[in-house]
C-alpha cells in the first residue's frame, strides 16, 4: 500500500466476537481500529434464481500488521471510502503474505 496514493487508503473498524464466558453468556464484541488499509471491489453477482438479492464482494489489503485477521471478523468501512462502504463479513480465510494481509469480504446481511 505504500505505493498507493493516500486518498486510496482508509481506516476501518474490525468487529470481533467476544466469545462466551464460563457460564455460556456472550461477551461484548471487540472493536479494533485499523488504519491505512486499501479496500476495493472484487465482484458483484446478480441472482440467477428467483432471489432478488445481489451478492457484492470486495477485498481488503492490510500491510500494517496491526492485527491478525480472522475468518469470523466483520469490518465497518466508512462512508467516505472511495469504494465499498458499510459493514462487511470476512468471506473465507484471510491470506497472510510477506507484505501483509489479503482479506476477502462479502456484504453482510
Amino acid at each position: 500500500m505504500s505505493v498507493l496514493p493516500a486518498e486510496w487508503l482508509t481506516d476501518v473498524v474490525v468487529l470481533r466476537g467476544g466469545g462466551r464466558d464460563p457460564r455460556g453468556n456472550p461477551r461484548p464484541e471487540q472493536r479494533l481500529d485499523v488504519e491505512g488499509v486499501a479496500v476495493g471491489w472484487r465482484s458483484t453477482a446478480d441472482p440467477v434464481d428467483r432471489d432478488d438479492v445481489t451478492s457484492d464482494f470486495a477485498v481488503l489489503y492490510d500491510e500494517t500488521g496491526e492485527i491478525e485477521w480472522l475468518s469470523t471478523d466483520r469490518v465497518e468501512i466508512p462512508q467516505d471510502n472511495r469504494g465499498p462502504r458499510g459493514v462487511w463479513q470476512v468471506d473465507g480465510q484471510p491470506k497472510a503474505w510477506p507484505v501483509g494481509w489479503e482479506v476477502p469480504l462479502r456484504r453482510a446481511t
